[in-house]
């Protein structure tokens, strides 16, 4: 659902396995840190905009959103990368 909401959805195919995972993956078995760190790189973002589009951006645009465009959607990692497999991953926080 989600997928298609913010424009991310890729067909499977057949050839190719699907890839599960974040694209920063968390290297903590430490439940509190798993449930915060999203919440607090949020909470940083938001306290660092410099603008309401900014701000308003943080919120509601993919992940991986920034407003100079350097960050790390899905559509942004695969303009850099277009020959990997990145539509399979699934991007998150």
């Amino acid at each position: 659902m989600f997928d298609r909401l913010f424009g991310t959805y890729v067909k499977e195919r057949d050839d190719l396995p699907c890839r599960y995972g974040l694209v920063h993956p968390i290297e903590s078995a430490n439940p509190l840190r798993i449930e915060f760190t999203q919440w607090l790189h949020l909470a940083r973002d938001l306290a660092g905009a410099r603008s309401l589009r900014a701000f308003l951006g943080y919120l509601f645009m993919p992940p991986g959103w920034t407003p100079h465009g350097a960050g790390s959607t899905t559509a942004e990692l695969r303009a850099r990368h277009p020959q990997a497999d990145l539509p399979r991953v699934i991007a998150g926080g």
